[in-house]
């Protein structure tokens, strides 16, 4: 009979990093499948003729900048919300 000594502590770790790489690859899938069936809507929805609903844009993404040791969070403005502020 085989005997293994493992320590609790390492086991727990072992089991959570398994964990989270279960749960990452579930998110992924379900993303995908996301993507694919909102394609598959949109084909749908051209060859039937009528026009799809609009889908919602992302959010701008966010940049951080290190200056003199100090991390500041700027936001990328659209180019849309660049117009329209300079038409106001």
């Amino acid at each position: 009979m085989l005997n293994f000594n493992i320590n609790l502590t390492s086991l727990a770790v072992i089991l959570w990093s398994g964990m989270l790489v279960i749960a990452g690859s579930i998110w992924v899938l379900s993303s995908q499948v996301r993507k694919l069936a909102d394609l598959i809507e949109q084909a749908q929805a051209k060859s039937d003729g009528v026009e799809a609903a609009p889908q919602p844009q992302p959010l701008p993404a966010l940049r951080i900048y290190a200056a003199s040791g100090r991390a500041r969070v700027v936001r990328r403005v659209a180019p849309a919300q660049v117009r329209r502020a300079s038409r106001a």
